[in-house]
């Protein structure tokens, strides 16, 4: 298998925000942590409230991808803007997870999902290139996946000389 080096341009990660904010919870909200904290998606999509403290996140051992008792847990730094997103979230009593339709059971991020983000983000790249006086039916959205954001925010860790 051809590892993948796919990483969003500035363009798509502007669409991608955009996007992502006209999404409802708790969909935009996921993928909007995702991009500022270099999660795994179901890192993220099934967060429960009680690995969030204040300015970071400690995600279990058991949650994290590895194999024959080599997984440790993860501390996760959460920036200002993470942080309000988390702020905003809704948490009635009784929820277990951030991104939850009903509080008990973590958000499912399904291909319908992506394809809507996909959907979104390619009509705003079109009308990002209709402003610039271009032609927006020549834009595209090349294929891209829930883990190349990871890319996007490890090289952009790395071009600040931020090594993890």
């Amino acid at each position: 298998m051809t590892p993948r080096s796919r990483r969003l341009t500035d363009a798509e990660i502007v669409a991608f925000w955009r996007a992502t904010g006209r999404m409802n919870y708790p969909l935009g909200a996921v993928y909007r942590l995702l991009l500022l904290t270099g999660l795994r998606l179901n890192e993220a999509a099934r967060l429960p409230w009680s690995e969030v403290h204040g300015d970071h996140i400690v995600i279990a051992a058991s949650r994290m991808k590895g194999r024959n008792g080599w997984a440790r847990e993860h501390l996760v730094p959460l920036s200002s803007a993470t942080q309000d997103i988390v702020a905003s979230l809704p948490r009635t009593k009784g929820s277990a997870f951030l991104f939850s339709f009903n509080g008990s059971t973590p958000v499912a991020m399904s291909n319908p999902v992506k394809r809507d983000l996909d959907r979104r983000m390619l009509r705003t790249l079109k009308a990002m290139a209709r402003r610039r006086g271009e032609d927006h039916h020549a834009v595209t959205l090349p294929n891209w996946t829930n883990h190349d954001l990871r890319r996007v925010v490890r090289n952009g860790l790395s071009a600040l000389r931020i090594h993890a």
